[in-house]
Formats: structure tokens, C-alpha cells, sequence
């Protein structure tokens, strides 16, 4: 067995053998053989039916139809109708849109033949009746089969929620109509053609299109893959309270379960303390609010949401985060006494002590400013400051002089 590739479709070929008796020892050429290549591949063809009738009641009498398809012969018919009337369900193996001629290899009483052609449909595509004008080699009948299926070609995309309803038919080019399509993801949302993208989540749907020829003969499909994105979503907005004590944090652990990964985090109020998604609350003035966002990008949309984060002090105690919004001077003194806020306190009443905590002077204080007491007329000795503020308490001690 030899095989040949390489050979053109529908072509007549001749060949020539050789043979090879020994070393330099061939035998004369015997030739040419010939042989006719399929017009198309045997999983492609569709089975037509010919029917052989005579109209005398004797068989052809010799008489054939040689099927030419494409121009190369692919069969006689005939040979073996010879008796009766008729001799039908002979089968042609044919090639999709091809031109088929019966051409007649005349016997005897050629005038009595008649034949039909039947589709894989059950129609009546080519015929010819008895005539006494026919000669050897004449066209008898010729036809055209039926194209191949066209399911078109193969597409995918991807599409945004917010497209709704997307038709499957742009994607396959030039096709068939008259298919059916197939859900293969189970997605619920295809209603023919038309596949509702607001009406599934993010992910990837996958369909079919299955359509016959118009004979039936053949089927093709087609395959469109869609993948759906939704919109971006950062989550809910968050706040929390920290001290400015605390190790540094992840701003990812306040976003909920159904952010989208992948974000980048904004220092909304410039603190410089934010590194990627670390948040250092060690390196912010405490007892302030400080904002950061999330922002995810994608093609169907961007979206933000907002972490809130409070950073308390609690370096020292408060007594002593209160003193230290105090400044008091000169120390000792001698005539006058100055209070100075340098912190954010508010409503401040100072009260100074005698050593036995008799109260001797009463005053307020201005917010960020500075008080000045009268201490001259006081005796010498240790004193107590008491600055009682909205925030709390601070105590400052002075010498009087």
C-alpha cells in the first residue's frame, strides 16, 4: 500500500509503476493507471438518491450515466439495471456545493432511459426523461448540491453587567439562521439568541450554535465564550479608634467580605504615616480623626469607600497629657505668675492652693492663650495650680519668692 499526500481534491490522476528486480534492475514501465480524488472528505458527503427507470420494461441495455462531480468522475451508474422497469435507491456520495452532470455512456436504446435525483431532503433535484434525441456523451442533467452547513465562526468578548442584553449572532460573522443555541453554563439567562448579562453574576458562560443544511444533510456549530465583569465594589465605609501607642495596621483588615482585591489606599489627610496599606498611628498628632480611601479600577467601573480612623492618646496618663498642655512661668515668682495653654484644652478654670489647700485666687483661662495671676501680695511659700478643663484636670506647682 502506498499512501500519497499532497493531492488536490477532485482531480483525475494518472500513475505509473515500476518494479525493482534487484540492484540496478528495473522493470519496463507499465502505465498509466489513474484514480480520481474524493471532492471532499468522506465525513463531508451527503448521501443523494438515483433512481433508474425504462420505459420499455427491459433494463438499459448497456446504457450508463457517469456522475461527474467537480469535473472528475466519481462513478457510472447503470451497468446493473438489466431487466424491468426500474432500478432505484442506488446512492451518490456527494460533496457540498458542487456541480454534479450525468453524462450519457450510451448502450442500446438509449431512447428508453430515464432517471431522477433525489436530495437527503426527499426532493427532486435533477431528472431526465426518455427522449429519442440523446447521443454518447451528452449532459443528461446537472445540478448543484447544497453548501455545508455554516454555523459561522467562533467568538468571544467580554462584557459589563451593565450591557444587558447581548445577541449572540454578531459574534458568529457570516452563518446559517435557522440554528438553535445550547446554555452550556446552565447560566438561565439565554432566551434564543439574546444572553442577559445583567441578569448573571461575574464569571464565564459558554454557548453553542447547532444548525443543519438546507438539504439536512450536514451540521455545524459554533461556539461564543462571554465573560462578564460587574461593576467595582470597595465595601461599606469603616472608622475605628486607636491609640497612638498601637502597632502599625493594615487598612485591608477593615474592608468587608465583599471588597474587590487589588485596591490602592489614598492619604486623604497627607499624614505620611501610610506606607501601601500600613497605617503607623505613632506617627500622627493623637485625639484627631484621620481619613484614608480605597479605590479599586476596573473596566466596568471604579469605586472608593472610606476608613475612619480616631487616634486617641494614650502615650502617658491623662494627667499627664494635660500637664503637658500647661506651661507656667516664671518659677519661682515673684509679682506675677503666667499660665500658658500650648494643647487644645477648652474652658479653663485655674484655682491656686495655699500648702493647707486653702483656695486664694480663681481665674480663667483663654483657649491657646496665656492668664496672668497677681501673686505678689501672696506669702512666700510652695503653691498648687489647679487648671480644670473640658478634657480634665492638669496641677502645676509654683514658688513664691
Amino acid at each position: 500500500t502506498v499512501t500519497i499526500t499532497g493531492l488536490t481534491a477532485g482531480t483525475t490522476y494518472d500513475f505509473y509503476v515500476t518494479d525493482s528486480c534487484g540492484a540496478n534492475d528495473l522493470s519496463t514501465q507499465t502505465g498509466p493507471g489513474t484514480f480520481i480524488t474524493e471532492a471532499c472528505l468522506a465525513s463531508a458527503q451527503c448521501s443523494y438518491t438515483l433512481n433508474l427507470y425504462d420505459t420499455f420494461g427491459d433494463g438499459w441495455n448497456g446504457n450508463e450515466v457517469d456522475v461527474f462531480q467537480g469535473g472528475a468522475n466519481s462513478g457510472s451508474f447503470g451497468a446493473s439495471f438489466t431487466g424491468g422497469d426500474s432500478l432505484t435507491g442506488l446512492s451518490l456520495a456527494l460533496c457540498p456545493n458542487q456541480t454534479i452532470d450525468l453524462i450519457l455512456n450510451e448502450g442500446s436504446f438509449s431512447s428508453e432511459i430515464e432517471f431522477f435525483v433525489i436530495n437527503p431532503a426527499g426532493d427532486t433535484v435533477a431528472s431526465h426523461l426518455a427522449s429519442s434525441t440523446i447521443s454518447d456523451g451528452d449532459t443528461l442533467a446537472s445540478f448543484t448540491t447544497a453548501p455545508a452547513a455554516n454555523a459561522g465562526m467562533s467568538g468571544s468578548d467580554t462584557v459589563c453587567t451593565s450591557a444587558g442584553t447581548v445577541d449572540l449572532t454578531s459574534y458568529l460573522g457570516t452563518y446559517d439562521q435557522g440554528g438553535t443555541w445550547t446554555d452550556l453554563s446552565g447560566s438561565g439567562a439565554l432566551t434564543d439568541s439574546l444572553f442577559d448579562a445583567s441578569a448573571v453574576g461575574s464569571g464565564t458562560y459558554n454557548f453553542t450554535y447547532l444548525v443543519s443544511s438546507n438539504s439536512g444533510c450536514s451540521v455545524d456549530s459554533s461556539g461564543v465564550t462571554i465573560t462578564v465583569q460587574s461593576p467595582s465594589n470597595a465595601g461599606a465605609m469603616a472608622a475605628d479608634t486607636l491609640c497612638d501607642t498601637a502597632m502599625v495596621v493594615d487598612l485591608n483588615n477593615y474592608l468587608d467580605t465583599t471588597a474587590d482585591a487589588g485596591g490602592s489606599w489614598v492619604d486623604v489627610n497627607g499624614t505620611g504615616a501610610l506606607s501601601g496599606s500600613d497605617f503607623d498611628p505613632s506617627m500622627v498628632t493623637p485625639n484627631a480623626t484621620y481619613d484614608f480611601r480605597y479605590v479599586v479600577s476596573a473596566p466596568c467601573g471604579a469605586d472608593s469607600t472610606t476608613v475612619s480612623l480616631y487616634v486617641d492618646f494614650c502615650s502617658s496618663s491623662i494627667e499627664e497629657y494635660l500637664n503637658g498642655q500647661v506651661n507656667l512661668f516664671p518659677n519661682p515668682a515673684q509679682d506675677v505668675v503666667n499660665i500658658e495653654t500650648t494643647g487644645t484644652l477648652t474652658n479653663m478654670a485655674v484655682t491656686v492652693y495655699d500648702a493647707q489647700g486653702k483656695a486664694l485666687i480663681r481665674a480663667s483661662v483663654p483657649t491657646n492663650g496665656t492668664k496672668q495671676l497677681e501673686v505678689s501680695a501672696l506669702p512666700a511659700g510652695m503653691y498648687t495650680v489647679s487648671i480644670q478643663s473640658d478634657q480634665g484636670m492638669a496641677v502645676k506647682r509654683f514658688v513664691k519668692e
